[in-house]
């Protein structure tokens, strides 16, 4: 997963991620629970990218789900 930069993130950590409303090429929205909820955070690479006007920072993490919810 790829997010805008966050240097307090740390390997060991959680995220809830939460995919209400995805839309695919059906068009039809869908609460995708199968994707949905706790991940912990197994590995960090902090990215830093020259821009035009100043350096982006983005995060691209390795997770894997904690477990199943319906």
């Amino acid at each position: 997963i790829l997010v805008y930069g966050d240097s307090d993130l740390t390997v060991g950590e959680t995220l809830d991620i939460n995919t209400k409303n995805v839309k695919g090429t059906t068009e039809r929205n869908t609460d995708e629970a199968k994707i949905s909820g706790v991940y912990l955070i197994t590995h960090l690479r902090h990215i830093i990218s020259p821009g035009p006007g100043q350096a982006v920072h983005y995060v691209a993490m390795k997770i894997q789900k904690m477990g199943y919810s319906v």
